[in-house]
Parts: structure tokens; C-alpha cells; sequence
């Protein structure tokens, strides 16, 4: 049920808007609100999607639920006692993924910066696509709704911006943004994001990856009921693998080819 659990909600997450798309209304309507102070009154939010969130995260789920999944029929196997082999192959396994969850928490928890690297060059990636308050794209209206609804800028800050061509002409004349309009403080302040008045108009400074792990983890205590819930069942397969195992050789079954 877990590996199906995690299979089925990384699908959802990878597929995105079509399944889950009312669920992002709230961003629609803030994205709408902030636009129409800048000016743009007219722009279409129905693509508006925030792939560079769920696509990673349905990822991982995908590939702990196969994980899971490839155990769960390896235990059942090798709780048959048929496959003698299959036991050290499980309890194998089970061990090394045991582990590396153990591992995996302790640095989460108290090294987040080797995994926060990791997540930001994912998230500063997808920036390169960014075509400011007028773009209708997946990715430029998923991130203008992320800044707008979280008051954010960037995901450090105004800087990863260059990958998407930052500082740049955006109006007719001589005028250069340094951040995106939708940075800005006060949205109806159209020059807010010029090279004079962006340091005290805008959100430039203030990235928006806290945000988003604080939201990503805002249920903590139903995510860490649900890793230490699978963790248990884990320890508890590994002691009925060795506990299986101890029985075979208390039969005289030490190796595969002891099985008749």
C-alpha cells in the first residue's frame, strides 16, 4: 500500500496541472491581482503550473515507491521459503535502503546544505525560461505566483535572474529592470525595478527556497509520522528476514544449494 501510495502520488505530481490544477486557484487569483497593478489586466493564468516544484518531488516519490514496491514482492518471495537465495537478497536490500533513509534524515536534519545546493541549482535551472509579467508560460506564470503570493524574489534573491538575461530593457527607452515587476514592493510603482530604485522598491534580497521548503513541509508531523512509520515496518522486516534465516540454518539450510 505504501509503494502504491508513493507511486500514485508521484504520477500526479509529474502529470501536474490536469489532475491537481484547482488545488493552485489561490495562486491564480494572486498572480491576477498583483498583474493588474502592474498593468497587464488581461493576463491568462490557466497554464499557470509550478513543475519546478512537483516534477522533482513526484520523482522521488516514483522511485521509493518502485523501491519499495521491488521489496515488497522480494519479502513476499522470500517468505514463501521456496527461494532461499531470495532471503539474503531482501535482507540485503532492506538493509542498504534502512540506511540510507537513517542517512538521509540525519543530514537532512542537521546538514541541510549539501540537499539544499542540490534542490536550488534544480530551481534556479528552471529560471532560464522566465519572460516577466507578461509571459504566459508554465514556468514564467508559476514562478511570478510564487514570488506575488510568498513576496519573494528569485530563489536566493534577484541574481539568479541573470541565467533569464537580468539586468534588462523591458520598456520602451533607455529604462533597464534589474529585478522582475512582480519583485516589487508596491506593484504600481511601474519604475520600481530600475537600477536607482530597485534596492528600496523591491523584494530583491529575499529569496523564496525558505518559502517554499517551509510550505512544501508546512504537515511536518504527518511527513515525519509517515517516514518513521516506514522506517518501523522496515526495522521489522529485517528482523523477520534474519529471524527466517536463523530458521533455515537451524534446519541445516546454510546456502542455496542446501534447499531441496
Amino acid at each position: 500500500m505504501i509503494a502504491a501510495a508513493c507511486i500514485g502520488g508521484g504520477a500526479v505530481l509529474i502529470i501536474g496541472r490536469p489532475v491537481y490544477g484547482s488545488s493552485l486557484e489561490f495562486l491564480r487569483k494572486d498572480l491576477s491581482v498583483s498583474a493588474a497593478q502592474i498593468g497587464n489586466k488581461n493576463l491568462n493564468v490557466n497554464n499557470l503550473d509550478v513543475t519546478f516544484i512537483t516534477v522533482p518531488l513526484g520523482v522521488i516519490l516514483l522511485i521509493f515507491g518502485v523501491i519499495i514496491g521491488t521489496l515488497c514482492i522480494l519479502g513476499i518471495i522470500a517468505a514463501s521459503g521456496q527461494f532461499y537465495k531470495f532471503i539474503i537478497v531482501y535482507l540485503v536490500l532492506l538493509a542498504c535502503v534502512f540506511f540510507a533513509q537513517v542517512v538521509i534524515l540525519i543530514c537532512v536534519y542537521i546538514d541541510r546544505a549539501p540537499f539544499d545546493s542540490t534542490v536550488k541549482r534544480l530551481l534556479k535551472s528552471s529560471l532560464s525560461s522566465f519572460t516577466d509579467i507578461n509571459g504566459e508560460d508554465s514556468f514564467t506564470l508559476g514562478w511570478n505566483a510564487v514570488m506575488s503570493y510568498f513576496k519573494c524574489c528569485g530563489v536566493d534573491g534577484y541574481l539568479d535572474f541573470s541565467i533569464a538575461g537580468y539586468p534588462k530593457s523591458v520598456m520602451p527607452g533607455p529604462h533597464v529592470a534589474v529585478t522582475p515587476q512582480i519583485c516589487c514592493i508596491d506593484k504600481t510603482v511601474g519604475d520600481c525595478v530600475e537600477q536607482a530604485k530597485y534596492a528600496t522598491k523591491t523584494y530583491y534580497k529575499y529569496g523564496c527556497y525558505e518559502h517554499i521548503w517551509d510550505y512544501v513541509t508546512s504537515e511536518t508531523g504527518l511527513i515525519i509520522f509517515g517516514v518513521y512509520f516506514i522506517m518501523l515496518l522496515e526495522y521489522l522486516c529485517l528482523f523477520f528476514a534474519l529471524w527466517l534465516i536463523c530458521l533455515r540454518r537451524s534446519m541445516g539450510i546454510s546456502k542455496v544449494s542446501d534447499y531441496q
